[in-house]
């Protein structure tokens, strides 16, 4: 605990919403369409999200073996969660949002996660089908509420890791990247990357469990409906120029 709160102290604060608002914009235009943005914070690279405490209250083995974990992977345990569960909410959104109950044209979720302020940001933006928007946006609520709440399967988790171990084989051997993972070795504890952040990392992206995966996601998730902006824009014959917003 006490490392976590050193690492918080060297970084800098971002302002977040805590409150979740809506707004539309609607613009007069020939073409008939919709785009819509979702986005709320989130932990940052090195899981952290402002002060709070309790986001990882049910890691498994309590915060001595988070610490632990963070410790193993030079502080990159969060982070290498944190992009499976991306690549694995990505393959849902597009199978059930888009294929299965043809909400949308397009959908993708994206975890930013800053470096040295103290939050990150999840965004997921789409193009839903005009007459069906508040139904996409619901359905996305829902899908993520179910991810976090009763998890995902072998094979999904599978399906998210395997092309990321084969990016990382390709990329090992290219010099740009090898000099991205330098990036904050001496960052005087602003970054607190190690020599264990840039080791195997192929081996740590294996044996990273199931139960902890999801349990770094229900952090990053969690209390997310409570802060989220959802911001919808529609063009379209006969609407004029409008900006409204909800709270």
């Amino acid at each position: 605990e006490g490392g976590r709160k050193e690492r918080q102290s060297e970084m800098f604060h971002v302002p977040m919403r805590d409150t979740a608002v809506t707004a539309q914009v609607k613009l007069e235009d020939d073409v008939e369409r919709t785009f819509l943005c979702m986005a709320f914070g989130s932990v940052n690279r090195w899981g952290v999200f402002h002060d709070e405490q309790d986001l990882y209250a049910d890691f498994p083995g309590g915060r001595g073996r988070l610490e632990e974990a963070m410790e193993s992977h030079g502080h990159m345990f969060v982070s290498r969660c944190m992009s499976l569960v991306q690549e694995m909410l990505n393959n849902r959104l597009f199978k059930v949002i888009r294929e299965e109950k043809a909400l949308v044209y397009s959908v993708s979720l994206e975890w930013d996660p800053f470096y040295v302020m103290d939050a990150g940001y999840i965004t997921i933006t789409m193009m839903p089908v005009p007459s069906k928007m508040e139904e996409a946006v619901e359905s996305v609520k829902s899908l993520i509420s179910e991810f976090v709440e009763q998890g995902f399967t072998e094979e999904e988790l599978s399906e998210a890791r395997e092309p990321t171990l084969v990016e990382i084989q390709e990329n090992l051997r290219n010099n740009d990247y090898w000099l991205s993972l330098l990036n904050g070795l001496q960052s005087n504890g602003m970054m607190p990357k190690s020599l264990a952040s840039i080791t195997d990392i192929e081996g740590k992206y294996r044996a990273l469990a199931p139960t902890d995966i999801l349990a770094v996601a229900r952090a990053a998730f969690r209390g997310y409906r409570h802060r989220l902006v959802v911001c919808k824009g529609v063009t379209g014959k006969g609407l004029g120029q409008e900006v409204l917003i909800e709270k």
